[in-house]
This record gives C-alpha cells, structure tokens and sequence, in this order.
C-alpha cells in the first residue's frame, strides 16, 4: 500500500449572500439578501431599543453590525458581498467593523451611486 499525498487545491468558495448598508438623513439599515434580492435579515436603528437621533451615531452603526454579525452566523452565513449606499464615512466602518468581530469575511465591496435617468437640464437660450 502506497501513501500518496494530495496537492492542496485552492477552491473558490461561493458567495451565496449579499449586505446592504443605507444611511439615510436620521437612521442606518443594515439589510442581508441571497443574490437574487430576496430579503433574509433586516435591522435598522430602531431594531436595537435606539430613539430619535441616538439611532443617528457611529456607536449605534456598530452596534447593529455586532447584532447583524450573530445573527449571520446564526444562520451559517461566513461569507458576504458588501454593497454600501452612499458615502462610505463613519457609519459605514463602524457598522464594518462590528460585523467584522464576528470572523464574517467581506469578499467584496461595492458603493452603489446614484444615476440620473435624464440628465442635468439644460440652460435656457441667451436673448438677443
């Protein structure tokens, strides 16, 4: 009997899920889809006993990315697409980094932006 040792291989893992996180004007969501859209887990501000503009810090950012964490792995997700709505500033890297204590990989970070259907309007005629 021959012992025969195996190259290690490196495999692409799938990703099956992807994270939105939306700042809005006075609140942050934090909302987890399969790659078609389909809504698995959301929480916003709110979700997490945070009223008024307490839901409107860094601090509450994190703290919904730690419960969004648990909940991840809770289901068995390791493994996310990070899709950001807006500026990526101070709510969007605490929310990171409180998903991010829980060993969830980001594979991939993508800023959505905003694309005007028709365009600037145009200035009107000068008037000889």
């Amino acid at each position: 009997m021959v012992n025969v040792i195996k190259k290690q291989k490196l495999y692409k893992v799938p990703v099956s899920v992807i994270c939105y996180i939306n700042k809005t004007k006075n609140n942050v969501f934090l909302t987890l889809t399969d790659l078609e859209g389909k809504v698995i887990l959301q929480f916003s501000g709110g979700n997490i006993g945070m009223k008024g503009p307490k839901r409107d810090t860094p601090n509450t950012a994190e703290l919904l990315g730690r419960k969004f964490g648990s909940e991840m792995l809770l289901l068995g997700y390791k493994r996310c697409i990070l899709r950001v709505n807006g500026p990526f500033n101070n709510f969007v890297k605490s929310a990171v980094r409180g998903i991010q204590l829980y060993k969830i990989r980001i594979m991939e970070v993508q800023q959505i932006k905003c694309v005007s259907h028709n365009g600037i309007r145009k200035k009107k005629p000068r008037r000889m």
